[in-house]
């Protein structure tokens, strides 16, 4: 074990530093890495989202390929010692309270026309990365859209068969579209 605490993040708000990896990072500078944790702790905890978890590597990649680099240069600047997860952790935290959200889910999983969820994650994907000439925010969009087209298939691949959809990003907790009793799948202590 790591002894990590599932309900925090990479920040110590009491200290107001980045905990991630070897070194410590002071955050004096960096108010966007404490509010993030704060949304952290109040909407990703509950949801029992944790810092290594396959949405969380989905939403720091995101991020990190999504983001200006006019904005991580100046975030560099007024951080020691930076680190990239850090830089562009406050991005992270929204993309995964995005793709956790249930009606956010519910509607990318929904029966709608693909022209018209795609339009939707691209104008919430572009609220939180936002379109600029030194950045490829059409990057994070491509990896969160082949997300929800993975989600699409298990939901629907389980629907043929007849089974509990098998979800590697641990998604489908949140959405009431994915819930066993939506597919028509009898749950185990019905059948016990």
């Amino acid at each position: 074990g790591t002894g990590r605490m599932a309900d925090r993040g990479w920040v110590c708000l009491k200290h107001k530093r980045w905990i991630r990896g070897d070194e410590q990072t002071d955050l004096a500078r960096f108010g966007e890495a404490l509010v993030a944790e704060r949304h952290w702790r109040g909407t990703l905890a509950p949801r029992r989202v944790v810092v290594d978890s396959p949405l969380l590597l989905l939403a720091e990649e995101s991020a990190t390929v999504g983001i200006s680099k006019a904005v991580m240069q100046e975030r560099a600047e007024r951080v020691k010692d930076p680190s990239p997860g850090l830089l562009v952790y406050p991005e992270t935290v929204r993309l995964a309270r995005l793709l956790s959200r249930r009606s956010f889910l519910d509607s990318v999983l929904s029966e709608a026309p693909s022209r018209w969820k795609r339009a939707m994650v691209e104008r919430e994907v572009s609220a939180i990365l936002p379109d600029s000439p030194d950045a490829e925010s059409w990057r994070a969009l491509a990896r969160i859209w082949d997300m929800v087209l993975n989600l699409q298939d298990v939901l629907r691949d389980a629907r043929w068969l007849g089974h509990e959809p098998s979800d590697r990003w641990n998604l489908l907790r949140h959405s009431c579209l994915a819930q066993a009793e939506h597919l028509g799948v009898q749950r185990v202590d019905e059948v016990v």
